[in-house]
């Protein structure tokens, strides 16, 4: 039976304080709040979506929530008011008339003061109910540094020395218009532990340029979706635990080399990385919108589809790395004149890493394709059919 997927867009904005618009901003104090609103798009809901609920818990703290009724409210928004700055859990349920899930999804977030951020939320169907949704979840603000970033890794099929790209941000031709050199990669400096932004990047802050995908099969952007527990040196070098929290940011950190080189996880703790997710179309059109920060490596990405197992998609993370790159996703277009599985370019605009440096790390709830060659997913906007899963 085909999946049906709906886009139910909603934009969150947590503001610190309760001044008017054109007071002035204090700095934050122990008792620091914020403001979580979501805009719910009425007309793009599933007709058997009727109440929205969100939820956000935190240890020793009260739960804040609060629900509306898409046919009856005559607002679009939905308030979570007097929030403690700080990491909360929030979680958002979609119901029916009877006031049955139908879907859910959740995730962590940071409140800080006088700032706003990006996170992703994606809501599934509950077992038993019927179709797919998929909610994109954008916390609005145009600060750089202010938006959490997404954690992706890139291979030498989207950056690499000798790989087409657009300066100007228009379309790949199979004669460029541009190549990226040796220099504009670091590919003179390339190391196992090398995390310097990458040369183009760094010198290029602003710019908005088109880069590859690469292929189905040959994928050349990944989300990982279990940080595991060897990435920081006190757990053993074979164990695969998926963190959460802060050690999993932790982990996040020592793997981008945000905590110096020598927390950088050695060659051995970067075989079988667990639910190493590739992007086809469909992730790669969820990414629209969002902040990447990428681990750039000089070389293929090798994946395993050990399906039904621990491991999942995994791979394999040994090997040389260009450095590190941050920038926003804007467009994703079919690649047309090249070959029949070539997967989407994706127009970015680069964004200065270092602004990131201090940043918590989101992890992209990405599709899990079936196979190396199914779903050959390379049409944008992407299409759900053939995908193992479109995520957990």
């Amino acid at each position: 039976m085909k999946k049906l997927l709906i886009s139910l867009l909603f934009t969150v904005f947590i503001l610190s304080g309760c001044g008017e618009e054109n007071s002035v901003i204090l700095p934050p104090t122990d008792n620091s709040t914020g403001k979580l609103v979501l805009k719910i798009d009425k007309h793009n809901a599933p007709a058997s979506v009727v109440f929205v609920e969100a939820s956000l818990t935190r240890d020793g703290f009260q739960p804040i929530s609060s629900e509306m009724n898409l046919l009856s409210d005559s607002t679009a928004n939905l308030n979570l008011e007097n929030i403690p700055t700080g990491l909360w859990h929030l979680k958002v349920n979609a119901k029916n008339q009877s006031g049955v899930v139908e879907f859910t999804g959740e995730t962590d977030v940071n409140v800080l003061a006088n700032t706003v951020i990006d996170v992703n939320l994606t809501l599934y169907p509950i077992p038993g109910s019927t179709g797919g949704i998929q909610l994109l979840v954008s916390w609005g603000g145009s600060g750089g540094g202010s938006e959490q970033p997404i954690f992706l890794i890139i291979d030498e099929d989207a950056l690499d020395n000798g790989l087409q790209f657009n300066i100007a941000g228009g379309g790949i031709i199979p004669g460029g218009p541009q190549y990226f050199s040796d220099w504009d990669v670091n590919d003179d400096i390339s190391s196992e532990t090398q995390r310097s932004v990458l040369r183009y990047f760094q010198s290029h802050i602003g710019s908005t340029i088109t880069i590859q995908s690469g292929e189905t099969g040959d994928e050349g952007w990944f989300a990982p979706n279990c940080i595991p527990a060897k990435w920081i040196s006190s757990y053993s070098n074979m164990d695969n635990t998926c963190l959460t929290g802060s050690e999993q940011q932790l982990a996040i950190r020592n793997y981008v080399g945000l905590n110096g080189t020598a927390a950088i996880p050695s060659q051995q703790r970067l075989d079988k990385i667990p639910d190493v997710r590739p992007l086809r179309a469909l992730g790669l059109n969820r990414l629209i919108g969002k902040v990447v920060y990428a681990v750039v490596y000089d070389s293929d990405l090798s994946i395993n589809y050990d399906l039904g197992t621990p491991l999942g998609v995994n791979g394999n993370l040994q090997g040389e790395i260009l450095g590190v790159v941050a920038f926003r996703v804007n467009e994703v277009r079919t690649l047309n004149n090249f070959s029949s599985s070539t997967l989407p370019e994706v127009q970015i605009t680069i964004l200065d890493a270092a602004s990131y440096s201090n940043s918590n790390f989101m992890l992209l709830s990405a599709p899990v394709p079936a196979s190396s060659s199914v779903p050959n997913d390379r049409i944008a906007p992407g299409s759900p059919d053939g995908y193992y899963s479109l995520g957990n």
